[in-house]
């Protein structure tokens, strides 16, 4: 793809019918759809054969323009971190957004992130120094179905709707970061070594390790949901 006409943002989706409602999916999807900012692709992979079409799953829905669709052979079952690698190295965006398929991320969500990129804003070096040269992002995320208990977060998903608390990502640490708050430049990811870790909590392992060799911007405002 030409790189003057490739997308902004690489939106890698991760997916299983047997966890996520396909109400949940097309609500993911549609989240998109409605993105005010529209120079990203929407990769959505499927751990496994599906029972039916992605296309009948998100029927009627307001889709974005560039979004595809992948179906694994056999279910991996590593929590969908193997697709989240596929998507790395079949993304043609300059940078890489995770998610699941039953997060919501703001109609401005993405526009906030290109804003971020555009504008020379200052971030964090490892030293605690400031530079205007930096490779990745962080940004609040409300976690659906969660509350705080002293010192720890309680997950209580039967009362989404009513209980939520707000993970800053910061510090980028194990168990204080999810996976849809880090966005890397897809370069960056490469030469690291993709999403080299299949483990359970494996975005904070990756996260923590690239944060300590890495400039990481604070955005600072609260971008989407985790469900």
């Amino acid at each position: 793809m030409n790189a003057k006409l490739a997308p902004k943002f690489t939106v890698i989706m991760v997916d299983y019918e047997g966890s996520v409602s396909r109400q949940e999916l097309r609500r993911s999807v549609e989240c998109f759809g409605y993105q005010s900012y529209q120079n990203f692709e929407l990769l959505i992979y499927h751990d496994g054969p599906k029972s039916q079409s992605y296309e009948a799953d998100i029927a009627g829905c307001k889709v974005p323009e560039n979004v595809k669709f992948f179906e694994t052979e056999e279910r991996e079952n590593n929590w969908g971190h193997s697709n989240r690698n596929r998507g790395i190295y079949e993304a043609s965006g300059d940078w890489i957004v995770h998610t699941n398929a039953d997060n919501i991320f703001y109609a401005f969500a993405l526009q906030e992130l290109a804003s971020a990129v555009d504008f020379e804003n200052w971030a964090l070096k490892p030293d605690k120094s400031l530079t205007s040269n930096w490779d990745a992002m962080v940004f609040p995320i409300l976690m659906r179905g969660h509350s705080a208990v002293k010192r720890f977060i309680s997950r209580k998903p039967e009362h989404s709707d009513k209980l939520a608390v707000v993970l800053s990502g910061i510090p980028v640490q194990v168990k204080l970061i999810d996976a849809m708050q880090f966005v890397m430049k897809r370069e960056l990811w490469i030469e690291k070594g993709g999403w080299s870790d299949t483990s359970f909590q494996s975005d904070g392992i990756l996260y923590e390790r690239f944060a300590r060799s890495i400039a990481i911007y604070q955005v600072p405002k609260i971008l989407a949901e985790h469900w």
